[in-house]
């Protein structure tokens, strides 16, 4: 009535192969690229005074002069390309508990390495007081940026797996799933391992001061502390025996539904400006202490519903770096019950029609949705908008 059953595994990506043959041929010299801050012209003619790389020949001759600053798309050489690796291993435990019933533990984890992370090697340098554009401050002139990938990325992931079954006896059947787990990684906030060198996604302090990438350590996008699902599928009596009415009006019913529920999405705050003046994106936010999910983001706003404290939060310095650290703030959490409610009508031997009611969010729980991320975006801390409400359909299924 016991087992203990163990496995490991070893997985492999090749992923980088793959995009160096896709992106290359999108860059220079092969692909003309122009990247302008503040033109000089005007919309209809945005390069007044300046030389022209339109039409581009292809291929381009040999005395060829591209027009700085130019963007430049590499790949780490010190890595010597490896392949992203993640290993798996689970420890499992069942018990039957009695005839029909089954208990499920088990543990399980994993670690991933050498998967990508874009750095821009060619930050914007802070200049007090000057009113330079940040293709005037570059650390390399005559460049804009300079996207590198290393493969220096990994991720940990350790989960407590709980389940109770119970088969199919006496019309009934029920699978309870819980996992407490927890996903940690090195991945910049919003990265995913995409593999692709662009700079969506990137460290907010450079990676040539002190610092670098010490913010981007934290939970997974996906992780998730508490999840929770319960599913049950209920064959009613079909009264046979019974009278025709009675057996045709409340036998042969059948009710099923699912249940959800796990802790909110993890999130980070931003400055929503470039605070830094570094030209990397959106800053991180300084972090003052106290409860930061107190009310007083909305004040008298409405609709709104209050979830950060703005007064936790405060923007740093110009020239300077926040110190919130990536998906250290969690979202509202979410709860629903799908329900569903059939009656099979037999229309002879082989023809059975099927009343089915379904209703999603059936007690139609408020599930909102993360807040306002941003500082300077206007909203910040405030939940605007919130998931499905309840939803019910009806319908008739003839089977043959």
């Amino acid at each position: 009535k016991t087992s203990l059953r163990g496995g490991a595994g070893i997985f492999y990506d090749t992923r980088t192969n793959s995009n160096v043959a896709i992106s290359a041929p999108s860059e220079t010299p092969w692909s003309v690229g122009y990247s302008l801050t503040n033109p000089p012209g005007p919309f209809s003619n945005p390069l007044v005074g300046l030389p022209s790389p339109f039409p581009s020949p292809f291929p381009p001759p040999s005395d060829v002069i591209f027009p700085s600053p130019v963007e430049v798309a590499a790949y780490d050489p010190s890595g010597r390309f490896k392949i992203p690796t993640t290993y798996n291993w689970n420890l499992t435990l069942e018990h039957q508990l009695a005839p029909g019933w089954l208990l499920r533990g088990a543990y399980v984890g994993s670690h991933s390495s050498n998967n990508i992370l874009t750095v821009d090697l060619n930050p914007a340098v802070y200049i007090p007081g000057s009113s330079l554009g940040p293709d005037d401050r570059r650390l390399f002139p005559g460049y804009t940026d300079i996207y590198i990938d290393g493969q220096v990325v990994n991720l940990n992931y350790n989960a407590l797996q709980l389940s109770l079954e119970k088969r199919f006896t006496r019309n009934l059947t029920i699978l309870a799933n819980y996992t407490y787990s927890k996903s940690l990684d090195t991945m910049p906030y919003g990265g995913g391992v995409t593999g692709v060198p662009n700079g969506s996604y990137l460290s907010p302090i450079p990676w040539n001061m002190p610092g670098f990438h010490q913010n981007d350590y934290g939970p997974s996008e996906f992780d998730h502390t508490h999840n929770f699902v319960i599913s049950y599928v209920w064959a009613l009596p079909t009264l046979a025996g019974k009278s025709g009415f009675v057996r045709r009006v409340l036998g042969d019913w059948e009710v099923s539904g699912i249940v959800s529920a796990y802790t909110g999405d993890p999130f980070t705050v931003l400055a929503g400006s470039d605070q830094s003046q570094t030209a990397l994106g959106s800053d991180r936010l300084i972090d003052l202490g106290g409860n930061h999910y107190l009310s007083g983001a909305c004040s008298d706003a409405a609709p709104c519903v209050n979830w950060l404290n703005p007064n936790s939060f405060a923007l740093p310095p110009v020239g300077s770096f926040g110190n919130t650290g990536k998906n250290s703030l969690r979202g509202p959490g979410f709860f629903n019950w799908d329900f569903g409610l059939f009656k099979n009508i037999p229309m002879g031997e082989r023809v059975n029609l099927q009343f089915r009611a379904e209703f999603f969010n059936v007690f139609n729980h408020t599930n909102f949705q993360d807040p306002s991320n941003t500082f300077t975006g206007g909203g910040f801390g405030q939940v605007f908008g919130a998931n499905d409400p309840r939803i019910g359909q009806l319908a008739l299924k003839l089977v043959f």
